[in-house]
């Protein structure tokens, strides 16, 4: 966590399951995983007399009650923290959907397998040769403003780029070349990250002709050492592509579409849950495809 706000990479939460789902990690986040290390330890550390448990009724009725009260102040912290962290957050999506803006949640932009093949039109091409005289966007653009809005699904492509491990610079836009690209933003320091590395392998066979590539603020050296698994898929500085695409956190996922006139083809969905349902809409629109050839 540590090391994720020190880059200030935006890294979902997700350490209590669905009720921290989507919650940006912050220093707050930092402390409270600290405290609950701290009670965790007082636990793990057993007097000479035996258990600790054992130990406190054995001290007396009054000491046994404090340390059990401070715990539970503890517990109570923490869980109103997180509840009222949540509230804020549907507070704002409320306020923003009064206002009649888009609150760019990925629950409400996420695709089913049943909707697979509305989602993906014009996406997916099987048997398309990759595109020899594409034109590509130059290495020199403009680095998009802070003002300027993120490219949504339809839209094309955005002139961002991601490197190598070489330095060579690729377009978002060149990433499949005539081929639809599914690309990945994960990061070392997000424990969801480390359960989609170790899906990419597989992922990437299934949904074949599909490109899997994988973006990420992290260095190479960072890669290797915390997600080896993704180090195949790998492109590196992606601070430029989460802007230009609206990417919040990770994991997140977005289908970008192949071709000159590529489009922006799915929404940008988070965490595994979404990422997975994106997946088997590719599996579902790539069966139709078959059956319809």
């Amino acid at each position: 966590m540590r090391s994720a706000l020190r880059r200030g990479e935006a890294v979902d939460c997700d350490c209590f399951g669905a009720l921290s789902a989507g919650s940006p990690v912050t220093w707050r986040s930092v402390a409270r995983n600290l405290l609950l290390m701290l009670a965790a330890g007082t636990v793990l550390v057993s007097p000479p007399a035996g258990l600790l448990p054992v130990a406190l009724l054995r001290a007396g009725p009054v000491a046994a009650l404090g340390v059990v009260t401070s715990w539970a102040l503890l517990l109570v912290l923490v869980l109103f923290l997180q509840v009222r962290g949540l509230r804020r957050k549907a507070g704002q999506a409320s306020a923003s959907a009064g206002r009649g803006e888009d609150p760019g949640s990925a629950a409400e932009a996420s695709p089913s397998p049943a909707g697979a093949p509305p989602l993906l039109a014009g996406a997916y091409a099987p048997g398309a040769a990759p595109c020899a005289n594409c034109p590509v966007p130059a290495q020199t653009a403009a680095f998009p403003s802070a003002g300027r809005a993120p490219a949504r699904m339809g839209d094309r492509i955005p002139d961002a780029e991601l490197l190598h491990e070489d330095f060579t610079a690729v377009p978002l836009a060149r990433l499949g070349g005539d081929l639809p690209v599914l690309l990945l933003f994960l990061s070392p320091s997000c424990p969801p990250c480390r359960e989609a590395a170790l899906r990419l392998a597989g992922w990437s066979e299934a949904i074949a002709p599909v490109a899997l590539r994988v973006a990420s603020t992290a260095t190479p050296r960072e890669l290797r050492e915390e997600l080896p698994e993704a180090v195949p898929f790998s492109l590196h500085a992606a601070g430029w592509a989460k802007r230009a695409l609206g990417v919040k956190g990770t994991p997140s996922a977005v289908l970008l579409g192949g071709g000159a006139e590529g489009v922006v083809a799915s929404p940008v969905v988070e965490g595994m849950e979404q990422i997975e349902m994106l997946v088997e809409s590719l599996l579902a629109a790539r069966g139709e495809s078959r059956a319809n050839g």
